[in-house]
């Protein structure tokens, strides 16, 4: 009788198949194998179907139990999402709020809607981490953090909800004093005076400030002096300052790397200053490197090989795990992020 399914058979199904095998669902269980055997045994018979083939030294999965995975997957996350909907009507102001924050996200709104939260629950404690690429989602699965805000689409989970709260615009930049900038420079000034080449490129990069007065975003696409375009293989002879992600959620990926030459950081802050400082070029968000570009430390690469107009537009997104209800603390510093003073 399919009635007679419960939710404890459905999570141990689960458990075997994300483990592979019985032994290994037990322990992350923290049950005896042969209990593990049974609840599977018993599912099988109700349902009327073989989940598992065991004929093998490891169980293999059936067509059947393939199909019937996804369902028991939905039910588990419905429960889940109803169990902490309940426990939300009933929970008291949390003693604190643990937030982790992707580097792409200006933390400056961060600090003003804590900011706000604080206004009203000046007693909650507040504990904030920083974290690259699949950082933010890797510390909610794991429960080290309540409440995180990630950016792009390439690392969601069925168990993180997320809303949308805006966009952050990524350029393309390397310091002043790198030879791509000096190329850019040339570019600029050669449009703007009909002479510069050579040894006069070098020259116009120590009047960069001056030059991008007019244009303090840096933006090649909105500068007519800037449209001669970097192509993907002058990029690719320099070195690429490129963000690691620690969390092992993007193993084998690389997210728009161009060049062959790469040093990986693990810090933002690392990129920005190793950019800075003339190493090599990278993508950084234009809220980090705004003034960077007015005043001529950095330079924008102007390159069709990154988005239109040199930028790429990442969305992000305020997440939380679907059984881990937010408390009235977490919900006002939420409430605070969507709706800025």
């Amino acid at each position: 009788m399919i009635d007679a399914l419960t939710l404890d058979q459905l999570r141990v199904f689960v458990a075997v198949a994300d483990a592979g095998s019985f032994r290994a669902a037990a322990r992350s269980l923290s049950r005896v194998q042969s209990a593990v055997s049974h609840a599977i045994a018993n599912m099988e018979q109700q349902l009327g179907v073989t989940l598992f083939d065991r004929a093998g030294h490891r169980p293999v999965m059936t067509p059947q139990g393939q199909a019937l995975l996804a369902n028991a997957r939905d039910i588990l996350l419905r429960v889940d999402a109803m169990r902490a909907r309940a426990q939300g009507m009933g929970t008291g102001v949390e003693l604190e709020l643990s937030l982790v924050v992707d580097t792409l996200f200006p933390i400056a709104d961060v600090g003003a809607a804590l900011k706000a939260m604080r206004a009203t629950y000046p007693t909650v404690a507040t504990r904030v981490a920083v974290l690259p690429l699949g950082g933010p989602i890797d510390a909610l699965l794991s429960g080290n953090h309540t409440l995180g805000i990630i950016a792009g689409e390439h690392f969601r989970h069925p168990r993180i909800a997320v809303q949308a709260l805006s966009s952050v615009q990524m350029v393309a930049v390397v310091g002043v004093g790198h030879p791509l900038a000096r190329k850019v420079v040339g570019y600029r000034m050669g449009n703007a005076m009909g002479n510069a080449a050579g040894d006069a490129a070098g020259d116009a990069a120590g009047d960069l400030a001056s030059n991008l007065a007019s244009n303090p975003s840096g933006n090649p696409a909105s500068n007519p002096a800037g449209n001669a375009m970097l192509g993907a293989p002058e990029l690719a002879d320099h070195l690429q300052i490129v963000q690691s992600d620690s969390s092992g959620l993007s193993e084998g990926r690389d997210f728009a790397v161009l060049s062959p030459q790469t040093c990986r950081v693990s810090g933002q802050d690392t990129k920005h200053a190793l950019i800075l400082s003339g190493l090599g070029w990278g993508r950084l968000p234009l809220w980090q490197v705004e003034r960077d570009l007015a005043e001529g430390r950095l330079v924008r690469l102007p390159t069709h090989s990154l988005g239109r107009g040199s930028q790429v537009e990442t969305e992000t997104y305020l997440a939380h795990r679907i059984d881990m209800p937010l408390g009235p603390a977490a919900r006002a510093f939420a409430d605070a992020l969507h709706h800025p003073l």
